[in-house]
């Protein structure tokens, strides 16, 4: 409604911040599933680490980060299996 308002009226419209707000809060979903530990929007955005590394390298033909088992299943998420220290 915002947006069909913002063009009706010729006014800027700009969901910049909300979207960069969404990406975040699915980032901290991802790492909370990744490390079975709670993660705060602080945390994660003061977070150190890195989470692009390695991006330079990607292809359109990249090998599959993940395989199938050899009955063609995929293996399931475990949460926690791997830990986290945060740091401030």
């Amino acid at each position: 409604m915002d947006l069909v308002e913002a063009v009706v009226k010729n006014t800027p419209y700009n969901e910049a911040i909300r979207g960069a707000q969404a990406s975040l809060v699915t980032a901290m979903g991802r790492f909370a599933a990744h490390t079975g530990q709670a993660v705060t929007y602080d945390q994660m955005l003061n977070c150190p680490d890195d989470l692009t590394a390695g991006i330079e390298s990607l292809t359109d033909s990249p090998p599959a980060p993940l395989l199938a088992n050899t009955d063609g299943t995929y293996p399931l998420p475990y949460s926690g299996k791997y830990k986290y220290e945060y740091r401030d």
